[in-house]
Order: C-alpha cells, then sequence, then structure tokens
C-alpha cells in the first residue's frame, strides 16, 4: 500500500486521533455485541491507530499510548483517553434521549392520526412531517431532560 504524506498541526493530528480512538470504541463495541461485518472494520481501525500512535511523540502525543502486543495503541487509562470516553458517554445519552423521542413521538402520531390525515398531511407539506410531529416528540423531550429515565415504565 502506498502512502502519501500529510502535513498537520498537533491539533489537527490530536483531532484525528480523537476520531479515531471514538470510531475504534464505537466500532469494537459493534464488533462485539452487533455483526461480525463490524469486526472488519474494527481490525481496520486499530490499524489506522496503530499507525497514528507510532507518530504520537512526533506531535507531543506520546502520553496517551502504550504498547499492546508489540503495537502501539491509545492507552486507555490517559486522562485523554477519560476525557474522549466522557465526551461519548455524553453524545451516547443525548442520541438515546433523542432517538427515544422521536421513535415514542412518531408512534403517538400514529397513534392519532389516521393513514389517510397522515397522507393529506404529507402532500400539504411536500413529505415533511416535522412540523406535525414536533410537539409529539417534545413531550418525550422535556420528560427525558426533567427526569431522565426515572419515570419510563413499561405497563403490564
Amino acid at each position: 500500500m502506498s502512502r502519501n504524506n500529510i502535513n498537520l498541526s498537533n491539533e489537527e493530528f490530536e483531532l484525528v486521533m480523537r476520531a479515531v480512538g471514538i470510531l475504534s470504541h464505537m466500532y469494537g463495541v459493534m464488533g462485539d455485541m452487533v455483526d461480525e461485518n463490524y469486526k472488519k472494520k474494527a481490525e481496520e481501525i486499530n490499524e489506522l491507530e496503530n499507525l497514528l500512535c507510532d507518530r504520537a511523540s512526533d506531535f507531543g502525543l506520546k502520553e496517551i499510548t502504550d504498547e499492546f502486543e508489540s503495537k502501539k495503541v491509545i492507552n486507555m487509562e490517559s486522562k485523554w483517553y477519560k476525557k474522549l470516553i466522557k465526551d461519548l458517554d455524553e453524545f451516547e445519552e443525548y442520541s438515546l434521549f433523542d432517538n427515544l423521542s422521536n421513535k415514542l413521538g412518531w408512534r403517538d402520531f400514529y397513534r392519532k392520526y389516521s393513514k389517510k390525515e397522515i397522507e393529506e398531511m404529507g402532500k400539504r407539506n411536500n413529505g415533511y412531517f416535522g412540523v406535525d410531529v414536533y410537539n409529539f416528540e417534545k413531550k418525550y423531550y422535556d420528560e427525558f431532560n426533567k427526569n431522565g429515565f426515572e419515570r419510563l415504565e413499561i405497563k403490564e
């Protein structure tokens, strides 16, 4: 494989490292928990992580790397990595609230309106339902922002 050189500042290199760290975490989990197809992506990301970690000291980031099985990897005990995971956890929580609010909002929307009413709304708004669904989503956004999942229960 031929390699091209890219000139990056220390700050740009760190951003690339952050992106690879997040992707490594995501594809690692997905490869272990979701589907074999993600394992190949996880391996590719790990190779890229190794390549970047080999150069980390050139960009003032030696303290974020470690050696594992004769390869350079991101040190998961470093403050840098812990901050990265904290940011990712915050994103995942927001994303969970956002996706759940959206799915529950759409569920309630479909419960309230008939298929014919929805088709008419679609024609009226050129297929855009954001305004019509917003109030259904908003009650869940508000609930999750105020109470998290504390009041979320499954009816028996």
